[in-house]
């Protein structure tokens, strides 16, 4: 049975999750049926980034402080947001700070997406501006420029999962891998790298007990190994699943660990002879790439070790990682800027979920991109090309998607984000599922297997 078609009946069972601490049950949201062979598969389209760079030679401050190839008038905010980036880069602290000045009068975080999306990357800029220069320019920046709170950050991600299909699409795609690799297993042991919440698991559980009897599907005991570094959320994490688990009679374990992922190592994990194991990973493995790329091979070949069934990736496809700032400024605002206009798109100006997903977590991001360096700078998003690499270095080989995880991706844009401006993508030659927004991806999921296997 297809994950799409167990949406329905898990939206029953919502009280297990209670509104305290659980907006996130929203997810749950029920499907009705539909011809998923009736609807059209998009094509791929190309980066931008490119484009985006050749303003910063097209756009030259002269001495004087005029800017060349403009007749008049103010600049738009995107060539002055390049500027910037471009004076800062080459530490022209004199001319960038005027810029700044003038970005603070024209960006917003209440206009039209150019402006709010603006008004992210102008915090980005005159935070590097400020860690960079070691001038101080408290008149620009918000009085509390440190980081959301991890209270705030939570909420934001649940309106990720609500206003957005990203997350959605994830989680419906990785879960229908996990099952189609997990056919036939009797006992299974799943490693969440980040679990949070653990919106993605009730699905998961409900498609599980939807399947018993049927052919192939014998699983017996399912076991979640929970990775995260807030023991108590972790805790309430595995007593909801618990609960969801026992009122479908699903037999279910949920093993917490309070870690960073990038320090785990097997004997952590508790693995038991006889159990399938697989790996999820979440909008997390770029994370490791702070500490270079064969810190991240390192860890993959750590989790090859385990012999996985099946390892589920998600991440953002973009280039966040590029070791010159303006390249990667560049496809930041590009990425970002796309993302907006979708949000623009399909949500009304008074939104309070997509003043959440804007002004706490794609800032963070920004902000991160942008202004930090070093092993600081966390947030390293990589297009999925840079991905296969690493997976094959760490002895990975990559699994087609399924023509049914394609259908039921499509069969979810349909009935919950029918703007025809979502896209799905389909790259046939490298098995990957992505979304993006009016031909540019977004984002990116796949599945991987080990080459012993």
């Amino acid at each position: 049975m297809p994950v799409a078609q167990v949406l329905r009946s898990a939206n029953g069972h919502q009280e297990f999750f209670p509104s305290a601490d659980a907006d996130y049950v929203r997810v749950l949201a029920s499907h009705s049926r539909l011809d998923v062979h009736s609807l059209v598969l998009h094509g791929e389209g190309d980066s931008i980034a490119n484009q985006t760079l050749k303003l910063l030679n097209e756009r030259r401050c002269t001495p004087c402080g005029h800017w060349n190839g403009f007749s008049g008038g103010l600049m738009q905010l995107r060539d002055l947001l390049l500027e910037t980036a471009q004076l800062i880069s080459q530490c022209d602290w004199d001319r960038a700070r005027p810029l700044l000045q003038l970005l603070s009068r024209r960006v917003s975080t209440t206009g039209d997406s150019s402006e709010r999306v603006a008004s992210c990357f102008f915090e980005a800029l005159a935070t590097r501006f400020s860690r960079v220069s070691g001038i101080q320019i408290n008149e620009l920046l918000p009085s509390r420029i440190q980081g959301p709170s991890n209270q705030e950050m939570i909420s934001a991600y649940l309106a990720l999962n609500q206003v957005t299909p990203f997350m959605r699409f994830a989680h419906l795609t990785a879960n229908q891998a996990l099952l189609e690799a997990l056919t036939g297993e009797n006992f299974v042991h799943i490693v969440d790298l980040e679990i949070g919440h653990g919106i993605q698991w009730p699905l998961f559980m409900q498609a599980l007990a939807d399947l018993r009897g049927e052919e192939g599907y014998t699983i017996q005991h399912l076991r979640i190994t929970g990775v995260g570094q807030d023991r108590d959320v972790l805790n309430r994490t595995g007593i909801r699943l618990a609960e969801f688990a026992q009122s479908i009679n699903l037999p279910f374990e949920f093993s917490p660990l309070v870690q960073i992922s990038e320090h785990l190592v097997p004997r952590m994990l508790g693995l038991r002879v006889g159990e399938a194991v697989a790996i999820n990973c979440m909008l997390q493995l770029h994370r490791l790439l702070a500490k270079g790329p064969e810190k991240l091979i390192s860890f993959l070949c750590m989790l090859e070790s385990l012999t996985p069934k099946v390892v589920t990736l998600a991440e953002l496809e973009a280039s966040h990682n590029q070791p010159h700032f303006l390249d990667r400024f560049a496809e930041a605002l590009n990425h970002y800027s796309t993302l907006f206009d979708s949000l623009d798109a399909t949500l009304p100006p008074t939104s309070a979920d997509r003043i959440r997903v804007e002004q706490t977590w794609c800032k963070m991001e920004i902000v991160n991109i942008v202004a930090c360096d070093g092993a600081e700078r966390i947030v390293r998003h990589q297009r999925f090309e840079l991905w296969r690499r690493y997976f094959h270095r760490a002895g990975f080989q990559l699994l087609s998607t399924s023509r049914f995880a394609t259908s039921q991706a499509r069969l979810l844009l349909r009935l919950h984000y029918p703007c025809d401006d979502y896209q799905l993508l389909e790259n046939v030659d490298d098995g990957c599922l992505l979304l993006g927004w009016q031909d540019h991806p977004l984002f990116c999921v796949s599945s991987w297997n080990t080459n012993n296997m």
